[in-house]
């Protein structure tokens, strides 16, 4: 005789001996620990000890002994309900099978993968598009090494300012032109010689080195912070440099009127030096830095479109500090650097085109 029965956790089909009513085995598919039941009229054995349990397992041809072909697993068996078995089996919800934790354990890392992969790209996008706001809204670095050299021996292009805005009426202002074109204003020192005369359009202004003094250039080109805050701000600095152009420009026109009738010296005229003449051969750049030697200030005498800076400092400099200049009580670059100067070279004449003019195009 033989005892039918399904396990209670993979609903397996079993075949046992009758012999083996009560005892301990293990499922043949699933590997489950449980009791074989008794079926009913089958007479219960003696109480055994916990060792004659034990030893009866072994030696009796229990569910660990049956082959698996004695096991009649098939579709049908597979589809009925584990609710079909008796009431006082175990609970398989209880104690899942170990192949139903290894599949949740796989889903739970398939899932975890899926989540790992936008969370990665996710990252790497908002990194991409902090690095470009930084890039576009962090103030540029205004600091470090800008290249210079020194030069034997450099001309500066004449400049013309313009006084076609100046309030002073057109047949007061011929006369004064025609006058400074027959003697012009020489504005001299051992720094610089400036020389500011009458033309057509306005007032011409030409420079050239002093006699203590030698030419150098600084190149701006090559620094990104720099190439940054000129796009940004450039027009800013051309357009107060204009303004103040522009009104040395008609002041200058009425102290010269002042000398010519003899009411004001000729000295009075020295200030337009760096107001006027200094001031019109240089761009929004130029006009805002100062070269630093020591504990005295040179202002840029000239500025070229190429991005070259050009100073008259004493001879012989390594190099020297560029900072911001203070323009009405306020310094309006905040950049400072250093400019380590190569050794003295000659230099051809720049070209005519190269300065910018401070109101038109001269002719």
């Amino acid at each position: 005789m033989t005892i039918e029965f399904r396990c209670p956790y993979c609903a397996a089909p079993i075949q046992v001996s009758d012999d083996a009513a009560g005892k301990p085995g293990h499922c043949p598919r699933c590997a489950a620990r449980l009791t074989v039941p008794r079926p009913t009229g089958l007479a219960t054995p003696p109480e055994t000890t916990p060792t004659e349990t034990l030893t009866a397992s072994v030696s009796e041809p229990l569910l660990a002994d049956v082959p698996d072909e004695a096991v009649a697993v098939g579709n049908t068996a597979r589809d009925r309900s584990v609710a079909d078995a008796p009431q006082d089996w175990p609970n398989p919800a209880a104690n899942p099978p170990v192949t139903s934790i290894a599949h949740k354990v796989r889903r739970r890392s398939r899932r975890s993968s899926s989540l790992l992969i936008p969370l990665v790209c996710g990252l790497i996008l908002f990194g991409g598009l902090g690095w470009y706001v930084w890039q576009t809204m962090a103030p540029p670095l205004l600091s470090g090494e800008l290249p210079g050299e020194e030069l034997e021996d450099v001309e500066i292009p004449v400049v013309v300012v313009s006084v076609a805005h100046s309030p002073m009426p057109e047949r007061q202002r011929g006369p004064l032109l025609d006058d400074l074109a027959a003697e012009p204003i020489p504005l001299l020192s051992d720094r610089m010689q400036i020389q500011i005369r009458g033309v057509e359009d306005g007032l011409a202004v030409s420079i050239n080195r002093g006699s203590k003094t030698t030419w150098y250039r600084v190149d701006v080109r090559g620094h990104a912070g720099l190439a940054k805050y000129l796009s940004q701000l450039g027009g800013d600095l051309g357009r107060s440099r204009k303004v103040a152009v522009e009104t040395a420009a008609s002041e200058f026109l009425q102290q010269f009127s002042s000398v010519r009738e003899g009411t004001a010296p000729e000295t009075s005229l020295t200030p337009f030096r760096d107001r006027l003449a200094l001031n019109s051969l240089v761009s929004g750049l130029g006009y805002h830095v100062v070269a630093v030697v020591g504990r005295r200030q040179y202002p840029c005498v000239a500025e070229t479109e190429d991005g070259g800076l050009y100073f008259l400092l004493p001879p012989g400099l390594k190099q020297f500090e560029l900072i911001g200049r203070t323009v009405d009580g306020a310094v309006q670059f905040p950049g400072t650097f250093t400019v380590p100067v190569r050794p003295g070279t000659s230099r051809a004449p720049i070209d005519e085109g190269a300065v910018e003019p401070s109101e038109e195009p001269s002719r």
